[in-house]
């Protein structure tokens, strides 16, 4: 039996939405109208679906949303999961961290990953809006400064796939980890770009 291939039947990564709350309106966002809801789930829920997770297998999980970091109760769900076993505990943000993030220890999480769209301020905030950009780039040189490990996540569509190189040479001056690059998908907000946004 070959014990280093990965069965469909177990939950390694886990993606756990906490809130659907954000600051930004980013205009590829898969979220659409969620946003505008702002729901937050419950710390009562999450550690149930934590747990239920954690039976099942998982052993790496994210917290994303909307903006995690706004959810009250972050710290806490990072605890949490580190206690009953997670190995790897991951959070990905929108780079504009204002609340809860500096109640959670560098050495507690595996990486933080950063939505950057662009290796300029012109293109950054075509995508997410006026004055991000600068906001963005701060706050990835105090988390690298601060002891956080840190990866960075660029969706590429037609606005800034020139940029590509540019972002990598960027993540690389910065003492950035690794770079994701995600393709612009035609959900939630990124509906209203597809025509001009789309890479198909």
């Amino acid at each position: 039996k070959d014990r280093s291939r990965v069965h469909y039947h177990r939950f390694h990564n886990i993606f756990l939405y906490i809130t659907e709350k954000c600051q930004l309106r980013c205009h590829h966002c898969y979220m659409g109208d969620r946003l505008e809801r702002g729901m937050v789930m419950p710390i009562e829920q999450a550690t149930r679906i934590m747990n239920y997770c954690r039976r099942l297998g998982a052993e790496y999980l994210t917290f994303i949303g909307g903006e995690p970091t706004l959810h009250p109760d972050l710290p806490q769900m990072v605890d949490y999961a580190l206690n009953i076993g997670y190995s790897q505990v991951m959070i990905n943000s929108n780079g504009l961290l204002e609340k809860n993030i500096n109640r959670v220890l560098p050495e507690k999480l595996h990486y933080i990953s950063f939505s950057l769209d662009g290796a300029t301020a012109e293109t950054h905030n075509q995508v997410r809006s006026k004055g991000t950009f600068e906001k963005t780039i701060t706050c990835i040189e105090n988390a690298i400064r601060t002891g956080y490990s840190v990866r960075l996540i660029c969706t590429i569509s037609q606005v800034n796939i020139h940029e590509a190189q540019a972002i990598l040479s960027l993540a690389d001056e910065m003492g950035v980890s690794l770079v994701n690059f995600h393709f612009f998908s035609e959900e939630g907000r990124g509906i209203a770009q597809a025509a001009d946004w789309s890479l198909n």
